[in-house]
């Protein structure tokens, strides 16, 4: 069936933008860094909306000192051509100039794999918003590569919730890290930290109370930090 060419959308192709104001969390970073040390293929970090899921993986994409590319997910992908296409845009691979139809995806699918089974250094793949991809027909790219991954690939991705992906391989290999909600609530020190780079004078008073209102999670300090404004 032809179909119309996807409209490639640059944006998603690239990382979550830093907060200027963002802190720096070492104790994550370091996590995130040991999983792909000790053989981890994908680290999911999965909390509900507001946690600092795509700061935190865009922080430790900026640290990197080997090849990366971030993938935001959209309710698009779950169109395999688009996803694919879009695949094969962050990979710099060429795309035919004529109109895709469904007979290219194993052609764009095989492209895609040559070109990660032939990269000889490490390569983190990043993807953001994983929740949003849903439909069979995209997921089952995914999980071949997960299941079948060259040497030299590690993902990263930031969900809300469980991706739609075939995982019970990666828990039984101990390939899986998963980061919940509860690994990025924010301590003491670093409320502070937080309030210090807004400007915000906190006496120890209200940093106890803000902390235990809104139990760690990072949007709910932000907007307690906007009241003491």
């Amino acid at each position: 069936m032809a179909l119309n060419q996807p409209s490639i959308q640059p944006s998603k192709l690239r990382s979550a933008p830093l907060p200027s104001r963002a802190i720096v969390r070492p104790q994550l970073l370091q996590r995130l860094q040991a999983s792909a040390e000790r053989g981890c293929l994908l680290t999911l970090i999965a909390t509900p909306l507001g946690y600092g899921k795509s700061t935190l993986l865009a922080q430790y994409a900026a640290s990197l000192g080997e090849p990366w590319a971030w993938y935001r997910c959209d309710a698009s992908d779950n169109q395999p051509l688009s996803f694919l296409a879009h695949l094969s845009r962050l990979l710099r691979l060429p795309l035919p100039e004529r109109s895709l139809s469904t007979r290219d995806e194993p052609s764009l699918w095989a492209a895609i794999l040559t070109d990660l089974e032939q990269r000889h250094e490490r390569f983190t793949l990043f993807f953001d918003d994983l929740h949003l991809l849903r439909a069979k027909g995209s997921c089952r790219y995914l999980d071949e590569l997960l299941r079948y991954a060259p040497p030299h690939l590690r993902l990263m991705a930031a969900c809300e919730g469980t991706p739609a992906l075939r995982l019970t391989h990666l828990r039984r290999d101990d390939r899986l890290q998963r980061l919940d909600a509860q690994s990025l609530v924010l301590d003491s020190m670093e409320v502070r930290e937080l309030a210090t780079a807004r400007g915000v004078a906190l006496s120890s008073d209200n940093g106890y109370h803000l902390l235990a209102a809104s139990e760690g999670w990072i949007s709910g300090i932000l907007f307690g930090l906007g009241n003491h404004d």
